[in-house]
C-alpha cells in the first residue's frame, strides 16, 4: 500500500517569515506548551488536579546567512536602540508545503529573542533566531 504525499519533509518545505521566503532556511523548531497549575490543598500530598492558566509558544529557526540576506536586514529581527527594540513589530511565520501549496503550520504574533551567528574555518556561515508568538495553527486552522 503506497502513501505518497503524506509525509512532511523538508525537501518539500518552505519557511515564510512576514510573507518573506527563508531561502536558505535549514531548520524550524517550534513549541507550544500549556501552563498547568496544580492545584493542591491541605491533607493531600498529591495535587488533587491541575488547571491550565496559560499558553507558552516558542519558536527558533536556522538559515545559512547570506551577504545582505541577515534577520535583521529582512526586518525580522529589530536593530537600533532601546526604543526600537521596545516598539518592536510582531511578525508571523509559516511552513508551506510546497507541493500541495498548503499551510503546514502558522505561528502568529511572534517577538524575536535572540540571534546567533555560527562560523568556524570549515564551515559556512548561519544563522539561528529566537521568538516567542502567541499562538501555533495546525493545517486544519491554518488556512
Amino acid at each position: 500500500m503506497a502513501y505518497t504525499g503524506r509525509v512532511i519533509s523538508g525537501a518539500r518545505a518552505r519557511l515564510t517569515i512576514n510573507g518573506k521566503v527563508i531561502g536558505f532556511a535549514t531548520g524550524v523548531n517550534v513549541s507550544e506548551n500549556i501552563v498547568l497549575q496544580p492545584i493542591e490543598v491541605l491533607g493531600e500530598i498529591d495535587p488533587v488536579e491541575f488547571e491550565a492558566v496559560g499558553r507558552s509558544v516558542m519558536m527558533s529557526c536556522t538559515a545559512v546567512r547570506i551577504k545582505s540576506k541577515s534577520f535583521k536586514s529582512l526586518g525580522i529581527v529589530p536593530r537600533g536602540d532601546t526604543v526600537d527594540i521596545v516598539n518592536m513589530n510582531e511578525v508571523d511565520a509559516m511552513i508551506e508545503d510546497i507541493i500541495t501549496g498548503d499551510i503546514i503550520m502558522k505561528i502568529s504574533r511572534l517577538k524575536a529573542e535572540s540571534m546567533n551567528w555560527r562560523l568556524d574555518t570549515t564551515g559556512i556561515m548561519s544563522m539561528d533566531a529566537s521568538f516567542r508568538g502567541i499562538r501555533t495553527y495546525d493545517e486544519e486552522d491554518a488556512a
